[in-house]
């Protein structure tokens, strides 16, 4: 029975993907338990009540950052990825646009690091977490306009390859920082590892990726109106 099932599933790429996917959601579940219970030991529960604090307002400033252009990504990509001149004015216009939008979110949240700090921890002491978030969201939403091709071209293992090992990436650098700087460490993965997740889709997209599609010569204006 178990090799009529290995077989079926082998025969079928939508099997193949589906199990695949389980098994990225299986890792995800076993990492968030093994963050959650660290935080709760080390960090208690003033702790865990601020590294709440810190994954809502990354998550406004995650939005901000891609400009919610994710979907936009996928659907062009699918759509002109076999006309070389339309995706390449599609996607650099795109890529620029994630580009403009990050460094608008980094400006804003860098400035304001010491407000962000009281509004959300009441304490300007953690400013430098702002800061290190700002720094890192270009490297966010490059990340996710990456996914977003490999998406459009139906790479779906290859994302979910992406997204196993950004689960591993988080439950290390998490277990690192909290052991060894307590809760500034913990506080700093959770800025991290999004962005830190761009350089494992590089390494793992590369070969979709042509950069002369990026050229700001070919960015249009008029497609603009197109995105969301």
């Amino acid at each position: 029975m178990f090799k009529t099932l290995k077989k079926l599933v082998s025969n079928s790429p939508l099997l193949q993907v589906t199990s695949f996917n389980s098994l990225s959601i299986s890792i995800k579940l076993i990492s968030d338990l093994v963050v959650a219970k660290l935080s709760a030991v080390l960090l208690g529960a003033q702790g865990v009540a601020l590294i709440g604090n810190l994954r809502n307002i990354l998550s406004v400033f995650h939005n901000f950052s891609s400009g919610g252009l994710d979907n936009a990504v996928v659907k062009y990509t699918g759509e002109f990825h076999t006309n070389h001149k339309a995706y390449q004015t599609f996607i650099s216009t795109l890529f620029w646009v994630f580009v403009g939008l990050s460094l608008v979110v980094f400006s804003v949240v860098f400035i304001f690091s010491k407000s962000l700090s009281g509004l959300v921890f009441n304490d300007v002491s953690y400013a430098f977490v702002f800061k290190w978030t700002a720094l890192l969201l270009p490297l966010y939403a490059l990340n996710v306009f990456m996914l977003g091709i490999l998406k459009g071209l139906s790479r779906f293992k290859k994302v979910i390859r992406i997204h196993i090992l950004s689960h591993f990436l988080n439950l290390i650098l998490f277990a690192f920082g909290v052991l060894s700087f307590g809760l500034s460490g913990a506080l700093m993965a959770v800025v991290a590892v999004p962005s830190f997740s761009f350089f494992i889709s590089l390494f793992i997209a590369s070969k979709h990726l042509n950069l002369t599609c990026f050229s700001l010569k070919v960015f249009s204006f008029s497609q603009l109106k197109n995105f969301g």
